[in-house]
Order: C-alpha cells, then sequence, then structure tokens
C-alpha cells in the first residue's frame, strides 16, 4: 500500500470527555439524572444518556464519543440536560439546560 490517495480513508475518531457539574446545594452527579448531546450541526447528534457514561467519582462522569457519528468539517457542541430535584416544580424536578462549546474541530470525520 502506498502514500498516495489510493482509497484508504480514515472515518472517526475516538474522543473522551470528562463532565463535571456544579449543582445546588449538597447535591452530586449520583442524585441527579443527566444526558449529554453532542453535535456540530443540528441534523445529527449523538446521545449519551448518564447509564452510557463511566462514573470516574460522585462530581465526574467520563464520555466517550465516536466522532464519525456527528459528520464532519465544523466544530463540535455539547448540550447537558440535568434533572435536578425541585422542590417548588409540579412534578418535583427541574430541568436544566446547559450548552457547550468543545473547541473540538471535526475535519473529513476525524478530529
Amino acid at each position: 500500500m502506498g502514500y498516495g490517495n489510493d482509497g484508504v480513508s480514515v472515518v472517526g475518531t475516538v474522543m473522551k470527555f470528562v463532565l463535571s457539574l456544579d449543582l445546588p446545594g449538597s447535591l452530586t452527579m449520583d442524585d441527579v439524572g443527566f444526558e449529554a448531546v453532542f453535535y456540530i450541526y443540528g441534523n445529527k447528534t449523538v446521545v449519551i444518556p448518564k447509564s452510557g457514561m463511566i462514573r470516574q467519582d460522585s462530581g465526574a462522569y467520563l464520555l466517550v464519543l465516536d466522532t464519525s457519528r456527528l459528520g464532519s468539517d465544523g466544530r463540535i457542541k455539547c448540550q447537558i440536560s440535568v434533572d435536578v430535584p425541585d422542590a417548588n416544580c409540579e412534578d418535583g424536578v427541574r430541568k436544566e439546560v446547559v450548552r457547550i462549546d468543545t473547541d473540538e474541530i471535526v475535519r473529513n470525520g476525524v478530529r
């Protein structure tokens, strides 16, 4: 196999992110439900629920993202949704949403 453009392509990179949330009171990440939605453009997303993350400790969870599922040519963004217990809400839970720009750029499916 040569080093030229002979039909070989690389698609995707596995990236790891550590998620840490600043929660009210004495709540830890173990106490709340949350998920991360990664995207470059709105039409392709990767949803990683809490159950799909690796717990590091009560304040941090590891997320593993395959960039080939996002598309290409853009900056990776992330939306975190957190279900915070709140007695003032009708169902006892308040949904908080945080949007993050990861500063990671994907070109042609590869970081």
